[in-house]
């Protein structure tokens, strides 16, 4: 039930208000009688009826990845390895003792040097292994006659003992050997 209500009764424009006598909430149910398609801005939509779709399996992509994790790991390992071998101390001096050498110069042909497989980046073989003592590096070297393998092994006895080289020498491609072996000094110390 409404009745009238007034704030004023000096003024004949006076503010009228409508106030309800009765407070009861509407209940909910009566606005489910018509339930309304649109809530808010958006379409209600029913559900279809319909299967789930079949999810593939994800084992060949979690494959691949460990096959792609494990191929750049072996790649960087075999790079940093590589170019330690390739920048010791060892290997420049080697490099050192070709250019310097006349019987490779007579061997190999001018501007002996070691082959680089892409750019600067050169492949060692081998180990280096100062606190054991052990050196054995294989690597290809070209001068401007021929091209070759340079074979250098070399063990020290003792902690404190110089290096003795067992083999230093050079095999060309077409199956030529060069032993600096017994040209050079027999005790290179590293």
């Amino acid at each position: 039930m409404l009745q009238l209500v007034s704030f004023s009764n000096s003024t004949p424009n006076a503010a009228v208000r409508w106030a309800s006598t009765s407070t009861a909430a509407p209940l909910p149910s009566a606005s489910l009688k018509n339930p309304s398609p649109v809530i808010g801005r958006y379409k209600r939509e029913k559900p279809i009826d319909r299967d789930l779709p079949i999810i593939q399996s994800r084992t060949p992509l979690y494959l691949a990845i460990v096959a792609l994790s494990v191929v750049s790991w072996g790649g960087f390992l075999f790079y940093a390895t590589n170019n330690e071998r390739s920048n010791s101390t060892v290997v420049r001096s080697l490099q050192f003792q070709l250019k310097a050498s006349p019987a490779v110069t007579e061997f190999l042909g001018d501007n002996v040097r070691l082959v680089p497989l892409v750019g600067e980046f050169r492949r060692v073989d081998g180990s280096i292994n100062m606190l054991a003592g052990k050196i054995d590096v294989r690597f290809r070297v070209t001068g401007s006659k021929a091209k070759g393998t340079a074979n250098f092994t070399s063990v020290r006895k003792g902690k404190e003992g110089r290096f003795q080289v067992l083999r230093w020498k050079i095999t060309r491609d077409d199956g030529e050997v060069l032993d600096l072996a017994t040209q050079a000094d027999p005790t290179i110390e590293a």
